[in-house]
């Protein structure tokens, strides 16, 4: 625009040095240039081309036109007459001659609206503030009386008209239900904007109302979290927990721990570390005077199930969450029962009761559709997607794969659409596509760059891809080539720790992927996914004492230190292929018979049979690991799984060899 204003002052005579100022005074619009080149090139100059339009018209045109200037973009006449307290007939009559003018044009309802926002601006800046205020409440109290009026509009209004603070209690009221509104309409954004003007005027009230500012800064969190603001919605939270502390509140300090464990909920693919204190603020709840009947009990047992599980045995967080399913249907809430399934559904998932799992995730899909809560449906379908890709069924999962995106863009929840972007990664990492799967783990960090968490989770997750892709590349066994080794021993590493045949790029890829697994760790210290990962790494670049003492650790006591992780994505499929490379075939017998139960099935994105027939050769039964092959080959075949194609066809290879 400023490029425009510049010609046309240019044309006429002007400096065209004052476009930017000109063009903030007008917005461009040829008719107030060429008034305010006329009459002087300020602010006030522009003040006396909208007064002098209004010259001779009817008496009143300066309260009608401060009215209408007021109601914003559109104003009724209906709301006009009643404001201005003027005949209908007048208004009218002050209409018709302002539409002359060219100040107004017609609308529709009867209404009408400035020809340009400029005129709007002169005249309400023009309004002392107590005259500007009074006006405000006003059209306020018309609007409320008119049926049809958006509440956003009447909160406004009524905001614009606090004259005493008596009047803030309705204004946070109708805020407070356009919030409420926009949040129906998935407006997450408007009701974050409209909420934190609700508690700004709570310190207007004529007392203070510290239990109003805690439920306000709960519906704050909650729409900031659907918004995925959850850096601003841990702090939303954290200042509730305080002031639900200090008045000894423990029904909103319930409150506010589940609103900080509800983002998990909502994204399941976080990492769970790191949460040691909401974890604690969850037990302290539970340990408090909360009835044991109230609505919250389940929801918070339930919360406290998922979050303490990476430190307990998942069988007694699955009692847990069992547990808080029996309270929830005891108390007959929907709401209530939705998130004890879902949080049940999660832990379930490390294990082999996958008939209970099937059940669990179609009665949170029953419970969104009964109650037409399709955020709730939303999360039970992401779960049958989930079994639906772990049987290997992959055409049916391809088209929930399509419902689950299109319906998270529809709802805006940025937590939803990333974890769809997310599902799309792995599907294409699971069919043999690195790119892609970087790619689509590119779009759902864009969805939701802070995570449920508030942190960088996001780009973790992303990471994951880089590293495997970088390792596939540096063994030149992306799909459709031969992976180099799945014998149960480390091939060809030369005694300096070098990697016969391979060729320098190819060691610097793997090079790449152990400073990869470095970095990752000094971001997360100790997260033992990456660890294993590093793992990997170590022993692709010969470093295998290195990588033996590190996995020593993590393999002791049956691998108690890896909790449900054991089942966790990669983890399976790399930890079976470190027990094969390292020879470790006591580690070996533990897993397989973790593994054993999953077997026919995907665990996280592990072939379960490949996985037991590395195990089974490593334990010498050939037969058993013959046996796998095949039933993870035609999986593989059936599934679509390329990414798992170099290493079912290296572990032919071995077997055959050693046959002869």
């Amino acid at each position: 625009m400023e490029e425009e204003v510049r010609e046309y002052l240019g044309r006429a005579g002007a400096d065209p040095a004052l476009a930017a100022e000109m063009g903030r005074l007008t917005a461009g619009n040829p008719f107030f240039l060429g008034e305010v080149l006329r009459l002087g090139e300020t602010p006030e100059a522009l003040s006396d081309v909208v007064r002098g339009r209004m010259t001779g018209l009817p008496p009143g045109t300066e309260e009608v036109l401060t009215v209408a200037a007021l109601l914003g973009r559109e104003a009724p006449i209906d709301i006009l007459t009643r404001v201005a307290g003027l005949p209908e007939e007048r208004v009218l009559d002050i209409v018709d001659a302002a539409v002359g003018a060219r100040l107004l044009v017609e609308g529709d309802g009867p209404s009408c609206r400035f020809v340009h926002d400029i005129v709007r601006d002169v005249l309400r800046e023009a309004l002392p503030p107590l005259r500007r205020r009074r006006l405000h409440a006003r059209i306020a109290e018309a609007l409320e009386e008119r049926s049809g009026t958006r509440l956003t509009e009447i909160a406004h209004h009524c905001r614009e008209g606090l004259l005493n603070s008596r009047m803030a209690g309705k204004a946070i009221g109708y805020t407070r239900r356009a919030a409420a509104q926009a949040t129906a309409q998935f407006a997450h954004e408007d009701a974050v904007e409209d909420l934190g003007r609700a508690i700004a005027m709570i310190d207007r009230l004529p007392e203070p109302d510290d239990a109003l500012r805690c439920d306000l800064l709960l519906d704050l969190a909650e729409a900031q979290t659907a918004a995925g603001m959850s850096a601003a919605a841990h702090a939303s939270l954290e200042a509730t927990a305080e002031i639900a502390e200090r008045l000894g509140d423990d029904s909103r300090l319930a409150r506010a721990a589940l609103g900080f464990s509800d983002p998990i909920y909502l994204a399941m693919y976080e990492e769970m570390t790191g949460i040691d204190r909401l974890a604690e603020r969850i037990d302290r709840v539970l340990a408090s005077d909360l009835a044991g009947d109230s609505p919250w009990r389940a929801q918070l047992l339930a919360a406290a199930a998922l979050t303490g599980s990476t430190v307990r045995p998942v069988e007694r967080s699955v009692e847990m969450a069992g547990e808080a399913v029996r309270l929830a249907r005891l108390a007959g809430d929907d709401r209530t029962l939705s998130r004890t399934l879902i949080a049940l559904e999660i832990l379930l998932r490390s294990g082999h009761d996958h008939g209970r799992r099937e059940a669990v995730a179609g009665e949170i899909v029953e419970i969104g559709r009964r109650a037409g809560d399709l955020a709730v449906e939303w999360i039970g379908r992401e779960n049958e997607y989930v079994e639906l890709t772990a049987g290997g069924a992959a055409g049916r999962a391809a088209e929930l794969l399509d419902w689950l995106r299109e319906t998270a863009e529809r709802l805006r929840l940025p937590s939803m659409v990333s974890l769809a972007a997310w599902q799309t990664a792995v599907r294409a990492y699971l069919s043999g596509r690195f790119a892609d799967a970087l790619a689509a783990a590119d779009v759902s960090g864009a969805a939701h760059p802070e995570g449920a968490l508030g942190r960088d989770d996001a780009s973790l997750r992303r990471e994951v891809f880089r590293f495997l892709s970088l390792r596939a590349a540096g063994q030149g066994s992306e799909p459709g080539e031969v992976q180099g080794r799945d014998s149960g021993e480390v091939q060809g590493r030369e005694p300096g720790g070098g990697v016969q045949g391979r060729e320098p790029g190819e060691a610097g890829k793997t090079g790449e992927a152990l400073a990869l697994a470095d970095e990752m760790l000094a971001r997360r210290p100790g997260q033992k996914p990456w660890r294993i990962l590093r793992c990997l790494a170590l022993i692709d670049l010969g470093r295998t004492a290195e990588a033996r003492d590190d996995f020593a650790g993590l393999a002791r006591d049956g691998f108690a230190a890896m909790g449900p992780e054991l089942a966790y994505r990669f983890v399976p499929d790399a930890v079976s292929e470190i027990c094969a490379a390292l020879g470790d075939e006591e580690a070996g017998r533990i897993l397989y018979g973790g593994l054993a139960p999953h077997a026919g099935r995907l665990l996280g994105w592990s072939l379960t049979d490949l996985c037991l027939a590395r195990l089974a050769l490593l334990g010498g039964d050939r037969d058993l690991a013959e046996t796998h092959l095949r039933a993870a080959e035609a999986f593989a075949a059936k599934a679509g799984l390329r990414v798992h194609e170099p290493a079912l066809r290296a572990l032919g290879e071995t077997l055959r060899s050693t046959g002869t």
